[in-house]
Protein backbone atom coordinates (compact mmCIF):
# COMPACT_ATOMS: atom_id res chain seq x y z
CA UNK A 1 0.00 0.00 0.00
CA UNK A 2 1.62 3.37 -0.76
CA UNK A 3 2.13 6.52 0.89
CA UNK A 4 -0.95 8.45 -0.51
CA UNK A 5 -3.19 5.30 -0.48
CA UNK A 6 -2.84 4.85 3.42
CA UNK A 7 -3.19 8.81 3.23
CA UNK A 8 -6.73 8.47 1.74
CA UNK A 9 -7.94 5.68 4.23
CA UNK A 10 -6.67 7.31 7.28
CA UNK A 11 -8.53 10.44 6.07
CA UNK A 12 -11.50 8.72 5.42
CA UNK A 13 -11.79 6.90 8.86
CA UNK A 14 -11.00 10.79 10.67
CA UNK A 15 -14.29 11.73 8.63
CA UNK A 16 -16.43 8.38 9.76
CA UNK A 17 -15.46 8.73 13.45
CA UNK A 18 -16.61 12.56 13.17
CA UNK A 19 -19.64 11.84 11.78
CA UNK A 20 -20.52 9.25 14.39
CA UNK A 21 -23.36 6.90 14.27
CA UNK A 22 -26.15 8.67 12.61
CA UNK A 23 -29.44 8.59 15.34
CA UNK A 24 -31.87 6.26 15.30
CA UNK A 25 -35.18 8.27 14.27
CA UNK A 26 -38.67 7.34 16.33
CA UNK A 27 -41.14 6.49 13.78
CA UNK A 28 -44.20 6.21 16.09
CA UNK A 29 -44.66 7.02 19.98
CA UNK A 30 -46.99 4.54 21.89
CA UNK A 31 -49.91 6.31 22.87
CA UNK A 32 -50.28 8.95 20.32
CA UNK A 33 -51.45 9.39 16.73
CA UNK A 34 -49.14 9.18 13.74
CA UNK A 35 -49.71 9.93 9.86
CA UNK A 36 -49.45 7.69 7.26
CA UNK A 37 -47.04 8.64 4.21
CA UNK A 38 -48.18 6.29 1.81
CA UNK A 39 -51.46 3.79 1.51
CA UNK A 40 -49.68 1.11 3.59
CA UNK A 41 -50.99 -2.31 4.45
CA UNK A 42 -52.11 -3.00 8.03
CA UNK A 43 -51.13 -6.47 9.09
CA UNK A 44 -51.95 -9.21 11.48
CA UNK A 45 -48.41 -9.40 12.32
CA UNK A 46 -45.05 -7.84 12.65
CA UNK A 47 -43.80 -9.16 9.31
CA UNK A 48 -44.33 -8.89 5.52
CA UNK A 49 -44.88 -12.85 6.21
CA UNK A 50 -48.75 -11.92 7.74
CA UNK A 51 -51.58 -10.84 5.99
CA UNK A 52 -52.79 -7.71 5.32
CA UNK A 53 -56.32 -7.20 6.88
CA UNK A 54 -56.68 -3.66 5.16
CA UNK A 55 -54.96 -1.14 3.51
CA UNK A 56 -55.02 2.41 5.22
CA UNK A 57 -55.41 5.32 2.59
CA UNK A 58 -52.28 7.90 2.46
CA UNK A 59 -52.34 10.67 4.80
CA UNK A 60 -54.76 8.70 7.50
CA UNK A 61 -54.25 9.25 11.72
CA UNK A 62 -53.67 5.94 13.25
CA UNK A 63 -53.11 5.66 16.70
CA UNK A 64 -49.78 3.85 17.46
CA UNK A 65 -50.49 1.39 21.00
CA UNK A 66 -46.93 -0.54 21.14
CA UNK A 67 -44.08 -0.74 19.19
CA UNK A 68 -41.47 -1.03 17.71
CA UNK A 69 -41.29 -5.03 17.18
CA UNK A 70 -38.91 -7.22 14.77
CA UNK A 71 -36.88 -3.53 14.12
CA UNK A 72 -39.44 -1.09 13.36
CA UNK A 73 -42.89 -2.69 13.14
CA UNK A 74 -45.49 -1.38 15.43
CA UNK A 75 -48.93 -2.21 16.31
CA UNK A 76 -51.52 0.13 15.53
CA UNK A 77 -55.24 1.01 15.17
CA UNK A 78 -57.15 2.75 12.63
CA UNK A 79 -60.50 2.87 12.12
CA UNK A 80 -61.85 -0.35 14.22
CA UNK A 81 -59.18 -2.55 13.08
CA UNK A 82 -56.08 -3.13 14.91
CA UNK A 83 -52.69 -4.57 13.14
CA UNK A 84 -48.81 -3.77 12.12
CA UNK A 85 -47.29 -1.31 10.04
CA UNK A 86 -43.78 -0.74 8.76
CA UNK A 87 -42.49 2.34 11.02
CA UNK A 88 -40.32 3.50 7.66
CA UNK A 89 -44.07 4.38 6.38
CA UNK A 90 -45.30 6.54 9.33
CA UNK A 91 -44.49 9.60 10.89
CA UNK A 92 -45.30 11.60 14.28
CA UNK A 93 -48.44 13.62 13.60
CA UNK A 94 -47.56 16.74 15.40
CA UNK A 95 -44.45 16.55 13.01
CA UNK A 96 -46.96 16.24 10.51
CA UNK A 97 -49.11 18.73 10.93
CA UNK A 98 -46.70 21.08 12.44
CA UNK A 99 -48.31 21.86 15.85
CA UNK A 100 -47.52 20.70 19.31
CA UNK A 101 -48.74 18.14 21.26
CA UNK A 102 -48.46 19.35 24.64
CA UNK A 103 -51.16 19.12 27.85
CA UNK A 104 -51.30 20.73 30.87
CA UNK A 105 -52.99 18.39 32.89
CA UNK A 106 -51.86 14.48 31.71
CA UNK A 107 -48.77 12.53 31.61
CA UNK A 108 -49.17 11.85 28.00
CA UNK A 109 -49.30 14.47 25.19
CA UNK A 110 -53.13 14.95 23.12
CA UNK A 111 -54.16 16.68 20.67
CA UNK A 112 -57.13 17.20 19.05
CA UNK A 113 -58.63 15.40 15.87
CA UNK A 114 -57.86 18.02 14.09
CA UNK A 115 -54.51 18.38 14.80
CA UNK A 116 -54.85 21.37 17.17
CA UNK A 117 -52.77 21.59 20.40
CA UNK A 118 -54.66 21.75 23.45
CA UNK A 119 -55.04 21.44 26.90
CA UNK A 120 -57.06 18.43 28.42
CA UNK A 121 -59.49 20.38 30.60
CA UNK A 122 -60.23 20.74 34.35
CA UNK A 123 -62.87 19.04 35.47
CA UNK A 124 -63.85 17.39 38.51
CA UNK A 125 -63.13 13.94 39.16
CA UNK A 126 -66.41 11.97 39.34
CA UNK A 127 -69.69 12.15 37.32
CA UNK A 128 -69.65 15.53 35.50
CA UNK A 129 -72.55 17.63 35.13
CA UNK A 130 -73.63 19.03 31.95
CA UNK A 131 -71.49 22.11 31.37
CA UNK A 132 -68.23 19.86 32.38
CA UNK A 133 -69.52 17.70 29.59
CA UNK A 134 -69.75 20.01 26.99
CA UNK A 135 -66.13 21.69 28.21
CA UNK A 136 -64.68 18.06 27.60
CA UNK A 137 -66.24 17.26 24.21
CA UNK A 138 -65.76 20.70 22.92
CA UNK A 139 -62.25 20.42 23.94
CA UNK A 140 -61.98 17.28 21.73
CA UNK A 141 -63.06 18.89 18.79
CA UNK A 142 -66.69 18.78 19.04
CA UNK A 143 -68.94 21.46 17.77
CA UNK A 144 -72.96 22.23 16.77
CA UNK A 145 -74.94 19.44 16.44
CA UNK A 146 -72.21 16.94 16.65
CA UNK A 147 -71.65 18.58 19.92
CA UNK A 148 -75.23 18.53 20.83
CA UNK A 149 -75.31 14.94 19.94
CA UNK A 150 -72.30 13.50 22.04
CA UNK A 151 -73.54 15.32 24.53
CA UNK A 152 -77.16 13.52 24.74
CA UNK A 153 -75.57 10.25 23.58
CA UNK A 154 -73.07 10.07 26.50
CA UNK A 155 -75.30 11.10 28.73
CA UNK A 156 -77.63 7.83 28.06
CA UNK A 157 -74.61 5.77 27.24
CA UNK A 158 -72.61 6.60 30.44
CA UNK A 159 -76.41 6.98 32.70
CA UNK A 160 -75.85 10.66 33.29
CA UNK A 161 -72.23 11.58 32.25
CA UNK A 162 -69.95 8.96 34.48
CA UNK A 163 -66.57 8.51 33.56
CA UNK A 164 -66.18 5.44 35.60
CA UNK A 165 -69.62 3.57 34.64
CA UNK A 166 -69.39 -0.15 33.57
CA UNK A 167 -71.92 -2.46 31.55
CA UNK A 168 -70.91 -6.17 31.14
CA UNK A 169 -72.74 -7.46 28.52
CA UNK A 170 -74.48 -10.99 27.94
CA UNK A 171 -72.79 -13.80 28.49
CA UNK A 172 -69.48 -11.59 29.55
CA UNK A 173 -67.86 -11.73 26.56
CA UNK A 174 -67.72 -7.90 26.16
CA UNK A 175 -67.54 -4.76 28.22
CA UNK A 176 -68.82 -1.18 27.93
CA UNK A 177 -66.60 1.43 29.15
CA UNK A 178 -66.35 4.75 30.72
CA UNK A 179 -68.19 7.95 29.09
CA UNK A 180 -68.43 7.00 25.74
CA UNK A 181 -68.98 2.94 26.84
CA UNK A 182 -66.06 1.77 24.42
CA UNK A 183 -66.82 -1.65 23.64
CA UNK A 184 -63.19 -3.77 24.57
CA UNK A 185 -64.39 -6.26 22.06
CA UNK A 186 -64.81 -4.01 18.85
CA UNK A 187 -62.87 -0.79 20.06
CA UNK A 188 -59.39 -2.58 21.12
CA UNK A 189 -57.37 0.34 20.28
CA UNK A 190 -59.00 2.34 22.94
CA UNK A 191 -57.24 1.38 25.96
CA UNK A 192 -58.67 1.09 29.89
CA UNK A 193 -56.79 3.70 30.55
CA UNK A 194 -58.03 6.08 27.95
CA UNK A 195 -61.72 4.88 28.15
CA UNK A 196 -62.34 6.08 31.92
CA UNK A 197 -60.30 9.21 30.98
CA UNK A 198 -63.38 11.28 30.03
CA UNK A 199 -60.91 13.46 27.44
CA UNK A 200 -58.86 10.86 25.84
CA UNK A 201 -62.13 9.06 25.18
CA UNK A 202 -63.70 11.91 23.82
CA UNK A 203 -60.34 11.90 21.24
CA UNK A 204 -61.53 8.64 20.72
CA UNK A 205 -64.96 9.42 20.10
CA UNK A 206 -64.19 12.19 17.66
CA UNK A 207 -61.95 10.23 16.03
CA UNK A 208 -65.11 7.47 15.44
CA UNK A 209 -67.76 9.48 14.83
CA UNK A 210 -65.87 11.11 12.15
CA UNK A 211 -65.32 14.28 13.83
CA UNK A 212 -69.27 14.22 15.09
CA UNK A 213 -70.98 13.08 12.05
CA UNK A 214 -71.43 9.45 12.32
CA UNK A 215 -73.22 8.08 15.40
CA UNK A 216 -73.94 4.96 14.08
CA UNK A 217 -71.53 2.95 16.57
CA UNK A 218 -72.92 3.75 19.46
CA UNK A 219 -76.72 2.27 20.23
CA UNK A 220 -78.48 4.73 22.00
CA UNK A 221 -77.92 6.86 18.70
CA UNK A 222 -79.33 4.04 16.35
CA UNK A 223 -81.86 3.07 18.95
CA UNK A 224 -83.38 6.65 19.17
CA UNK A 225 -83.03 6.48 23.01
CA UNK A 226 -80.29 9.83 23.21
CA UNK A 227 -83.26 11.70 21.71
CA UNK A 228 -84.57 11.69 25.27
CA UNK A 229 -82.01 14.37 25.97
CA UNK A 230 -82.20 16.81 23.07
Amino acid sequence: MTTKLVGVVFALALAFVSLGTPAVQAHGTPGAYATTSVALNLRSGPGTGYGVMRVVPYGSSVYVNDGPYNGDWYKVSYAGTTGYVHGNYINPSSATSGTATTTTSSTNSNYSSKGQAVAAPKVPRGVLSGADAAKVLRAAGFTGRGLLEGLAITRHESQGWNPRAVNVNAGGQSTDRGLWQFNDKYHPEVSIRDAFDPYKASIHAFRVSKGGTDYRHWVAYTSGAYLQHM
